[in-house]
């Protein structure tokens, strides 16, 4: 089966395109069109385009994630996001709290890919208030002066390093562990659910 996705942003787009792979799917298109945009779209503008993303899932199935961030619940915010009933080619998956919860579950991968100790890993990183600045905290120890300058930021009120989503988008490609990870997120493996149950309930 082949999917259109929406994404926040790249990193995000490697993973969802990982786990598509992975139960043998592709991608299509991602939207919004990332030449068409400066920066990252954001959470607010892929919302605004939801009801047409639904529209569209008739054509061609849509994968629409988005992080949790501060929000409490993500089956109360799955409701508060689609207050309608989805097309059933439409899916909508939360990462609990942040794309990044899903890469630090992979505790011996991302372990292996900074070079520290496994025992620096969350053990539960979906209880984690803020991943990203876990992950790049991790990364600060790292023994690789290229990760390091690639991941941490260079300067203030910049909240990611140069090179944030294109090397850990390298890592996700190359060395995450779906399956893995999927034991220590329970938002992952929903997803991972999900996308099955559309598959099995694919036309013929």
């Amino acid at each position: 089966m082949t999917f259109n996705i929406a994404v926040e942003d790249d990193l995000s787009e490697s993973v969802v395109k990982k786990i598509l792979a992975l139960e043998g799917c592709s991608v299509a298109r991602r939207f919004p069109d990332r030449d068409r945009l400066q920066a990252s779209p954001g959470k607010g503008h892929l919302l605004k385009k939801i009801t047409a993303y639904n529209a569209s899932s008739a054509i061609v199935p849509f994968l629409m994630m988005l992080d949790l961030d501060t929000s409490t619940c993500a089956p109360e915010m799955l409701r508060v996001w689609m207050p309608f009933a989805p097309n059933p080619r439409f899916l909508l998956r939360v990462a609990v709290r942040e794309t990044e919860t899903w890469l630090l579950a992979d505790r011996h991968g991302m372990a292996s890919f900074l070079g520290i100790a496994i025992s620096s890993l969350p053990a539960h990183p979906e209880d984690l208030a803020d991943p990203k600045a876990a992950l790049i905290a991790l990364a600060r120890r790292s023994r690789s002066k290229r990760l390091r300058e690639s991941i941490v930021p260079i300067e203030q009120g910049i909240p990611i390093g140069p090179d944030y989503n294109g090397i850990l988008s390298g890592f996700v490609n190359a060395q995450w562990d779906i399956d893995e990870a999927s034991k220590n997120s329970d938002s992952l493996m929903r997803a991972r659910l999900a996308i099955r149950r559309a598959l099995d309930n694919a036309p013929s």
